[in-house]
C-alpha cells in the first residue's frame, strides 16, 4: 500500500546483523509479483554461507539487482 502512489525506499544498513524476520521480509519483497515503486538498499559485509550472500547471488542471476562493491582504503 505504501508504494502504490509514490515511490517507497527501504534502507537496511549492516544487514549482516539482521534477524530472520528481517531477512524473510526482504525475501518476500524480492519475489512479489505485483508491480510497485519500491527501492531496497541493503548494505552488508558478505561472508561465505550467509543467507544474504545467497539472496544476493539469486538476485544477480535473475538480473533483479545491482551491486556496488566498496573497496577499503
Amino acid at each position: 500500500m505504501l508504494s502504490n502512489k509514490s515511490p517507497f525506499i527501504l534502507i537496511l544498513d549492516n544487514a549482516q546483523w539482521s534477524d530472520e524476520f528481517s531477512l524473510d521480509l526482504i525475501n518476500f519483497l524480492m519475489y512479489r509479483m505485483t508491480p510497485v515503486k519500491l527501492l531496497i538498499i541493503v548494505s552488508f559485509r558478505p561472508c561465505e554461507g550467509s543467507r544474504l550472500t545467497e539472496m544476493r547471488a539469486e538476485l544477480l542471476s535473475r538480473g533483479l539487482c545491482q551491486e556496488l562493491s566498496l573497496e577499503r582504503q
